[in-house]
Formats: C-alpha cells, structure tokens, sequence
C-alpha cells in the first residue's frame, strides 16, 4: 500500500504528464509479487513523507504499467529512478532493495536541486529586496574590577 504521499500510476500518459509538470521526482518501480520490494516499500513511503514538500514520489508496479517500465528501461525490480525538470537524472538508477543507497540519493538530490533553485531565485530578486544581513549585538563593556580596600 503506498501512503498518502505516494502517486499510484498505472497510464503512461499519467506519468509523462506528472514527470514533466513536477520539478524533482522519485519513482519506484515495484511489482506485487516481488518480495525486495515489499521490504522497502516502507522505506520509500517514509521519505515520501519526509520530503513531500520537496520532491513528488510515484510508485508504479510494473505489471500493471508495463509500458510506463518499457519507455524507462526498467529490468528488475525494484528500481528506483529520478526525474528532474521532465528529464531522467541519467546518472543515477538503484536496482535493488538497499534502503541506505536510496536514502542518501534522495537526500542528495533535494539538496543539490533546492540549492540550485535557491541560487536561481536569489539571482532573480533585486539587491533590495534581499533581507539585509543581521548585525551581532554589541557586547557591553565588561565592569571594571574595583581594588579591594587595605586596612
């Protein structure tokens, strides 16, 4: 069962659709009988979670979209692959069930593409709506130490 943060998808034009109307995509290639898959089904809908505002996550088991798994290139299962702006991140693909591999790259590609959309804005904003940069707070001076008296 995906969560809720998990796109079910069966039509190929469903798919394209959603790869190419979403910024950063995770997809895992599953199927029912598979028994990898089901060990780190939960793995992937607990990222899902974690990032939902930051990347769209699609499950599609590959005997009910065999032609969405075809037009990818999708040979076992699972296999996990990553969209980015409509285009395939071509030099990442996890076959397998290794819930660290997938961990890692999922992090890693929310962090390098919101950075590269933050430099994008950043560039974008005029000098003066950019929040000027906080000053420390002055330090006050310390109390000088009075001589004790002599008796």
């Amino acid at each position: 069962m995906a969560g809720d943060s998990v796109l079910s998808i069966t039509a190929l034009n469903k798919f394209n659709e959603t790869v190419e109307e979403k910024d950063l995509v995770v997809i895992d290639f599953t199927a029912t009988w598979c028994g990898p898959c089901k060990l780190i089904s939960p793995v992937f809908v607990k990222l899902s979670e974690e990032y939902k505002d930051k990347a769209t996550f699609i499950k599609v088991d590959v005997d009910d979209g065999a032609e969405i798994a075809g037009q990818v290139g999708v040979r076992a299962m699972p296999t996990f692959k990553f969209f980015h702006k409509g285009k395939e991140v071509e030099d990442l693909e996890i076959v397998g069930a290794d819930k660290n591999s997938l961990k890692k790259n999922v992090e890693s590609l929310i962090s390098r593409y919101s950075e590269s959309a933050a430099a994008a804005v950043a560039e974008e904003k005029p000098a003066e709506e950019n929040p000027a940069e906080e000053k420390p707070a002055e330090e006050k001076p310390a109390e000088e130490e009075k001589p004790a008296a002599s008796s």
